[in-house]
């Protein structure tokens, strides 16, 4: 969230849908933090974890972080394919 690492790490964990999200995210608070002048390093925290299951091969999850004294909802869908959970969709709000 904070884009303190690359999203290619990754790599595997996450479709190319989620991939151009985040990278699109880390780009705006990379652009954020330039133009406030902000080079603080925030530190985020899980604040709760939701998930639900609607079907055997997905799962949704809800995500409360705390970023700097605020707070931010994420809304994560993963996919199992080929043996493996993948992120196939990623909100960050």
């Amino acid at each position: 969230m904070e884009g303190t690492r690359s999203v290619s790490q990754l790599g595997r964990w996450i479709s190319y849908n989620v991939s151009q999200e985040l990278s699109q995210y880390r780009a705006l608070t990379i652009e954020r933090r330039s133009l406030y002048r902000d080079s603080r390093r925030h530190v985020p925290s899980v604040r709760r974890v939701r998930t639900s299951q609607p079907t055997r091969r997905v799962i949704e999850a809800t995500v409360l972080v705390d970023v700097s004294g605020r707070c931010r909802a994420i809304a994560l869908r993963f996919e199992q394919t080929r043996n493996r959970w993948q992120a196939t969709s990623i909100t960050i709000l």
